[in-house]
């Protein structure tokens, strides 16, 4: 399976059409999967030459005008005797070469793609390596590069209603040219020649002459048609014939159409490709796309985890000043509570005086186990320390007096470093009677 490069690979094309006396000249772009016509005009050719020295003249104006780049892909459309046709197909038992059917030596044309071995009949588009020349020449002159070459019949395949019995035959030109062009029941193009006439009424006896060809190949039957001629001609075809008159159509419209088609020519330059190779290049494409969006993938991973240990070092070295701060607010706490409940020794019972004056002196590991007051006399005992340095502190205390080591009770005597100590309260209050003796133990 084949497919149409200019569907896909070309971003701009110009078609030319030409005849002997008129020149139209259209230019596409194809913008996503559509076509769009820029800029067409149709030219009158004043000089009917050999050459196409006018014809450049006109092309290099439009390419100025239309702002056409270099380089842009060109396909000429060309009228028969030019471009000819040869409806050709293989006999099992045939001898005749395919070379003897041309008008010329056949290294001197160059034809359309065909298979020589095939038997189903096949269409060969043909011209002489001269008008090659011309053409190719005249398109480089302008800047141009030429790719196909296509037959005038071309341009109306797609415009016949379908005619599965027999062969379409199309009247088509205007009053200066006219055009008769043969298509087979499957619309391919059997024949197209430029009708010859000095009169209006020569146009029927042009018509039998195609006619009687068509009954010598054992044509079963034909339809008729008539397509953009002036009604001067069509007159007198009507005495002779019945055909259908189709609507006029527009010379742009049928260039349009030859363009979104899949119709090929002579091809100068290559303009099919197998879907294989369109594969294998969408694919290799695909491939490197997605190579670079799966780098893109890995590199931005590697900045998410780059990200993500720079976060996770951070909330380490906040977890551990977190716990640092966790910790002195458990000390401040602490000390808080400790503060409340001196201030609420100090300033609830006037037994729990001495006590807050004892307990900032004894800190770990020296614990108290033992408080006692009557009176004035107070009795203290406790455990981990040899009660030296505790002695001296409370001696420098001015609001305890008396100070003296004493023997630690039985239950007390066993407990490691156990200390006692026996003291005067001088800030005891005459008037106030102590009702119970008040323990404490820690």
């Amino acid at each position: 399976m084949r497919i149409k490069l200019s569907q896909f690979a070309r971003q701009q094309r110009v078609f030319i059409s030409l005849t002997a006396s008129t020149l139209l000249v259209t230019q596409y772009q194809r913008r996503f999967t559509r076509w769009f016509c820029l800029h067409d005009a149709e030219i009158v050719l004043s000089e009917k030459t050999q050459d196409l020295s006018e014809v450049l003249i006109k092309l290099k104006e439009l390419m100025v005008s239309w702002g056409i780049p270099d380089g842009t892909w060109v396909s000429w459309i060309l009228p028969s005797d030019i471009v000819g046709v040869l409806r050709y197909s293989k006999q099992s038992n045939a001898t005749l070469e395919i070379a003897s059917l041309f008008p010329f030596d056949i290294s001197d044309l160059k034809l359309s793609e065909f298979s020589e071995n095939k038997e189903t009949p096949q269409t060969i588009f043909w011209t002489h390596k001269d008008w090659v020349g011309e053409v190719v020449k005249v398109s480089k002159q302008v800047g141009w590069a030429c790719d196909e070459l296509y037959s005038r019949a071309q341009l109306f395949q797609t415009t016949l209603p379908s005619h599965a019995e027999g062969y379409s035959l199309l009247m088509e030109g205007d009053a200066s040219e006219q055009y008769l062009h043969i298509f087979s029941p499957n619309g391919a193009v059997v024949r197209t020649t430029k009708v010859s006439m000095s009169h209006s009424a020569d146009m029927p006896t042009a018509l039998r002459k195609e006619i009687g060809s068509l009954s010598v190949q054992g044509d079963k039957g034909f339809r008729l048609f008539s397509c953009n001629l002036p009604s001067v001609l069509v007159q007198p075809l009507r005495i002779d014939f019945e055909f259908e008159q189709l609507p006029d159509v527009n010379a742009k419209s049928l260039v349009f159409s030859l363009l979104g088609s899949m119709a090929t020519g002579i091809e100068l330059q290559p303009t099919y490709a197998t879907v294989a190779n369109r594969i294998n290049a969408y694919s290799l494409a695909f491939a490197i796309v997605g190579s670079i969006l799966l780098g893109i993938m890995v590199w931005h991973d590697g900045v998410l985890q780059s990200e993500i240990e720079t976060q996770r070092r951070q909330v380490r070295k906040d977890t551990s000043a977190f716990q640092v701060v966790k910790a002195m607010r458990l000390e401040t706490v602490k000390m808080a509570n400790a503060i409340m409940i001196k201030q609420t020794m100090v300033s609830e019972p006037s037994a729990f005086r001495p006590l807050a004056e004892l307990l900032p002196v004894i800190s770990p590991p020296m614990s108290l186990t033992f408080y006692e007051q009557s009176g004035s006399a107070v009795r203290i005992a406790g455990a981990n320390d040899n009660g030296v340095g505790l002695k001296s502190s409370l001696e420098k205390n001015p609001k305890f007096s008396s100070v003296r080591m004493a023997q630690p009770k039985e239950g007390l005597a066993k407990a490691k470093g156990a200390f006692a100590f026996e003291l005067r309260w001088q800030e005891s209050d005459s008037s106030v009677r102590v009702a119970e003796v008040q323990k404490a133990v820690k």
